[in-house]
C-alpha cells in the first residue's frame, strides 16, 4: 500500500526515505513486508502526505493489524469472524486521557474476573509466564498472534474478539507517538524530559522540528 502510494507520487524509495526521515535500508523492509508500519512511521507519513490526503495514522497503523492478524491466522490456520467496526475502540487522536494498554484490561478486570492466576493463563495461552507478564504490566504489546490466542481463549462472544485486542494496542501505541511528537515540539524542559528515558524506553526515534516543517512543505499538493 506504501509502495503504491510511492509510485503514484512517482517518487523512487530512495525520495521517499528522505522526505519520512528514515533510513533507506528501514524503509524498504517496510516496502518489503519485511518490517511493521510503527506508529512513529504512522506519524511521518501523516505528517508528510496530509490527513486530506490518505496519511491519517490511524489508517495506516489499523492496515498494519490487519496485515499482521490475516498472516497470523494463516500461521496457525485458524478461522477468526471478522469484527464489527462498531466494536472497535474510538480513535483517541484528539484525546488528552491516554488510552488504555490491553495489558492493563487483562490484568485487572479479565484475569480477576475468570478467578486465574497469570501462570495459569501463561498457561491456557500457551505463551511464556514472562512474556505474559510483561505485556499485563504494559511493557510489551500485544501482537496479532497473542490476540488470536486471547480470541480462541475467550471467544469472540465473551470479549475475546482478536481485531478488538489490536486495536486497543493500536490506540495506545498511537497516543504515545502523537504526545511524544508534540512535547518534541515545545518547550526545552519538556525535551529534556524526553532525553531522559522517555523516548527511549518506547523506542521511538526522534525528529526535529525542523523535519516535520519540511516533511509538510513537501506535501503533495490537491
Amino acid at each position: 500500500m506504501l509502495l503504491d502510494g510511492i509510485n503514484a507520487l512517482k517518487l523512487t524509495p530512495q525520495d521517499a526515505a528522505a522526505q519520512l526521515g528514515v533510513p533507506l535500508d528501514d524503509l524498504a523492509d517496510v516496502l518489503n513486508a519485511k518490517a511493521s508500519v510503527t506508529a512513529e512511521l504512522a506519524l511521518r507519513i501523516e505528517a508528510w502526505l496530509g490527513v486530506d490526503h490518505g496519511g491519517r495514522a490511524e489508517l495506516w497503523m489499523a492496515e498494519q493489524a490487519s496485515y499482521d492478524l490475516w498472516h497470523a491466522q494463516q500461521r496457525g490456520e485458524r478461522n477468526v469472524t471478522a469484527a464489527s467496526s462498531a466494536d472497535a475502540p474510538r480513535s483517541f487522536r484528539n484525546s488528552e486521557r491516554c488510552p488504555t494498554h490491553p495489558g492493563e484490561i487483562l490484568r485487572e478486570d479479565v484475569i480477576p474476573a475468570l478467578k486465574l492466576a497469570p501462570q495459569d493463563v501463561a498457561a491456557l495461552l500457551g505463551v511464556p509466564l514472562d512474556n505474559l507478564m510483561r505485556v499485563l504490566s504494559g511493557d510489551a504489546p500485544v501482537t496479532a498472534e497473542l490476540a488470536l490466542r486471547i480470541e480462541e481463549w475467550l471467544g469472540v462472544d465473551h470479549g475475546g474478539d482478536a481485531e478488538f485486542w489490536l486495536a486497543m494496542q493500536v490506540s495506545h501505541d498511537l497516543w504515545h507517538a502523537r504526545h511524544l511528537r508534540r512535547w518534541r515540539l515545545n518547550t526545552p524542559e519538556q525535551e529534556a524530559a524526553i532525553q531522559r528515558g522517555i523516548a527511549q524506553d518506547l523506542d521511538v526515534p526522534e525528529m526535529t522540528t525542523e523535519q516535520i516543517q519540511s516533511m509538510k512543505a513537501r506535501r503533495p499538493r490537491p
